[in-house]
């Protein structure tokens, strides 16, 4: 289940995003992600499946982006 807080390693990207809102609107579920570089995308739980791979989980977006995983330390 893809939650907010979760960091993912974007296969095409080939950069870590932290997902910031997750949300199952009206065209299905979706998120909003931020990159290191501070790009923000909109994300499908169908793309994430494909070309994401889940690497920590933290409790708040917050929380992920101020962590060694997404900092790449």
């Amino acid at each position: 289940m893809i939650k907010v807080g979760q960091i993912y390693y974007d296969k095409e990207k080939h950069a870590n995003f932290v997902v910031t809102v997750a949300s199952d609107g009206q065209y299905g579920f979706y998120t909003n992600s931020i990159y290191k570089s501070g790009y923000v995308n909109i994300h499908s739980a169908d793309w994430i499946e494909i070309n994401g791979k889940l690497i920590a989980e933290y409790p708040t977006w917050q929380e992920a982006v101020n962590s060694k995983e997404f900092k790449g330390e």
